[in-house]
């Protein structure tokens, strides 16, 4: 696990503390879930295959070193060193008895070389003994060098490992700091911007609601004052022309008792003033409709100016808020919807009074009635503007949803990002870790296997001095037997003498045959 850097509490599933710790919706903690618990299966995965590699690996391992050890022990005992020493010992051992029997039948005419060959072997056996003792210190010398020099790489190597795993903690723990330090730092800053966003957001909707009820309430006010002035103009035509109803019953009173005084006189004046009644309707209707035609042209006028006004704000406003330009154009269609009432209501008005003038006696709209609908309009105009503004609030609250969710969205990615960042800090670290523990291990147990096999061969070495002294001194024990049989008696046929101690007659003939070779 050290391997890929995992530890044991990264193989553990996401508690609930955890869970519910990850920002945002119950559907955004379970989003990022998955994807850890999703990443968690992997590691596992990727932690099987290691260990099969390993294991796998380590059967290699275990069957070379049994084949390396398998041949070391075969070379050990077929060395050719041991061979040689043997070889030399029987050469030598041959070369004794030859001389023994050369002495032995030219014992007479070879006297004193007799004894300086048994001179000169025995300084050879002294100088050979001198060059192994010498030979035996500066081997067990080398091997003393050897081991010292072995000790101090793997304590420097030890050293060097520890002092790297010191530096890789310390740097792990400084780095651990550092994140730390970072995640805290982001998170205040996370809940700083979160509380400057969300005071902002809080201003500029409360800005909003109040410029917007503040248009409403003029935009309301301006109709109102816009409809009292009409009612007002409208009373002040209805007296108009019931004054004029008044003047005219007088007038037609006035007439019918002048009819009965002057017979004459009152058709000529019934007749004038039939047709002053006549110019006084027609004037009378020519003034109502230029005063109406005069007010409706103020109203337009004002209407315009008013909607001039209210594109200026629109302008004024439509860079910085989307939501207020929808808000103006709402008002602009409750404005026309309200001229268009008013037009309509105008119309009728209008089309009532002449048939007013038309039908006076025939009048069906009673004062009780034209109340009740202005009642009914101002309700529906009422009831129009609460649904509009309810519309307003519940759109103004699905954008505060959206960017509340747009904001914990971001805030899981982030968290999210920043577990897995420290996640793959926290491997590479464990990883870097083990690679250099890993190093330090092959370095040991390469130091292992060089004094293992400095050992073997210091052993082997041994073995085969102990065997060829062994043998040394078997060959001298059986010369010196020789020797003896010869001195028992100095006239035994060679013959039997080499049967006796198993020894080719002719071979050490030849060798007698030649000059003896002395070694130095």
């Amino acid at each position: 696990m050290m391997k890929i850097g995992v530890t044991a509490e990264d193989l553990v599933k996401l508690s609930k503390a955890d869970f519910y710790k990850i920002p945002g919706s119950i559907e955004i903690q379970q989003k990022v879930a998955d994807e850890l618990e999703q990443r968690r299966l992997q590691t596992i995965e990727r932690i099987k295959e290691e260990r099969e590699k390993f294991l796998q690996n380590s059967n290699k391992g275990s069957q070379n070193l049994s084949s390396n050890n398998n041949t070391n022990d075969n070379s050990s005992s077929n060395s050719p060193t041991n061979d040689f020493g043997r070889q030399r010992i029987e050469k030598l051992k041959k070369r004794q008895i030859a001389s023994l029997i050369k002495e032995q039948i030219q014992r007479k005419h070879i006297a004193q070389s007799e004894i300086v060959s048994q001179s000169r072997l025995e300084e050879l056996k002294m100088k050979k003994i001198h060059d192994l003792k010498v030979k035996k210190e500066q081997e067990t010398q080398k091997s003393k060098q050897l081991t010292e020099r072995a000790k101090k790489v793997i304590e420097q190597k030890q050293n060097a490992a520890q002092s790297i795993i010191e530096k890789q903690e310390a740097e792990e723990a400084r780095r651990q700091a550092q994140l730390e330090e970072q995640h805290k730092k982001i998170e205040e800053d996370r809940k700083k911007y979160h509380e400057e966003r969300i005071s902002k957001l809080q201003q500029i909707r409360e800005a909003q609601r109040q410029h917007e009820q503040d248009e409403i309430e003029k935009a309301e006010k301006a109709l109102q004052d816009a409809e009292e002035k009409q009612l007002k103009a409208d009373q002040r035509k209805s007296d108009y022309i019931k004054k004029l109803r008044e003047q005219q019953k007088i007038n037609e009173k006035k007439y019918q008792e002048k009819m009965k005084m002057i017979a004459e006189r009152e058709e000529e004046q019934r007749r004038q003033r039939e047709e002053k009644i006549k110019r006084q309707q027609e004037q009378t209707q020519s003034l109502i409709e230029a005063e109406l035609q005069n007010r409706l042209n103020e109203r337009s006028v004002r209407r315009q100016r008013e909607q001039e006004r209210l594109k200026s704000i629109q302008k004024r406003y439509s860079a910085s808020n989307g939501h207020l330009i929808e808000l103006q154009k709402e008002i602009m269609k409750k404005q026309m919807r309200a001229e268009e009432n008013l037009k309509a209501l105008t119309f009728t008005r209008r089309q009532k009074f002449l048939e007013e003038n038309a039908k006076i006696k025939q009048r069906s709209l009673s004062a009780l009635a034209t109340k009740k609908h202005n009642e009914d309009l101002l309700a529906n105009k009422a009831l129009s503007s609460l649904q509009k503004q309810s519309a307003i609030q519940q759109r103004a609250q699905e954008l505060k949803q959206q960017k509340e969710a747009q904001i914990q969205e971001k805030a899981a990615q982030a968290y999210l990002k920043q577990k897995l960042g420290e996640e793959k800090a926290k491997r590479i670290s464990r990883m870097k870790q083990y690679e250099s523990l890993m190093q330090a291990v092959k370095t040991q147990e390469k130091l292992n296997r060089i004094e293992q096999e400095r050992k073997k061969y210091h052993d082997d070495k041994v073995k085969e001095q102990i065997a060829l002294r062994k043998h040394e001194t078997k060959e001298k024990d059986e010369l010196e037997r020789m020797k003896k049989v010869i001195q028992d008696n100095p006239d035994i046929d060679p013959a039997v003498l080499a049967q006796q101690f198993n020894i080719d007659l002719s071979e050490v003939t030849e060798m007698s045959s030649s000059p003896p070779k002395v070694e130095h």
